[in-house]
């Protein structure tokens, strides 16, 4: 079965960056695409974690987005990000809306995981992995434009300023 995936990216360029290279993951992985939540069996939102107004932004978002699993035909809520990354287990207790959570590095497994929790598991994943998957991307801009993401250097964590 095709399932169609939908997804909202906040905060920062390199989220955007995380979300293009997750739809890519999936698109080859036959997932179809969708803009329109009302159309996605799937939702996905990538989380922005480090200041107030972010997190409030992330988590009503995540619920707004939670509405399309009794409105729509989405089947399952995916939350990636900083804000998973930084409360894994909060927001796995408080925000049971939520089926499968993935910290800022385990985009690789996204479409294996989405598979595992459309069979029924409430999965949660947030390693300390400082490592960066590159693959080619879904862009999200015009495509005369593009953002890139700098990895740190093999074996170093990535600082959450220059």
């Amino acid at each position: 079965m095709e399932y169609s995936v939908g997804a909202v990216s906040l905060g920062c360029n390199k989220n955007r960056v995380d979300t293009e290279t997750a739809l890519g993951l999936l698109r080859d992985r036959g997932f179809r695409i969708v803009s329109d939540p009302e159309k996605a069996d799937v939702l996905m939102v990538n989380t922005c974690g480090f200041i107030d107004p972010a997190k409030e932004e992330s988590i009503n978002t995540i619920l707004e987005m939670a509405e399309y699993k009794k409105t729509g035909r989405c089947r399952l809520l995916v939350v990636t990000g900083c804000l998973s990354q930084r409360y894994e287990k909060d927001l796995m207790k408080e925000l049971p809306e939520i089926d499968l959570l993935l910290g800022v590095n385990q985009y690789e497994t996204l479409p294996n995981r989405i598979l595992q929790a459309l069979g029924g598991s409430r999965i949660h994943a947030c390693q300390d992995d400082f490592s960066y998957y590159e693959h080619a991307r879904v862009l999200t801009t015009p495509f005369y434009t593009s953002y890139i993401r700098k990895a740190a250097p093999t074996g170093a964590p990535s600082a959450p300023f220059p």
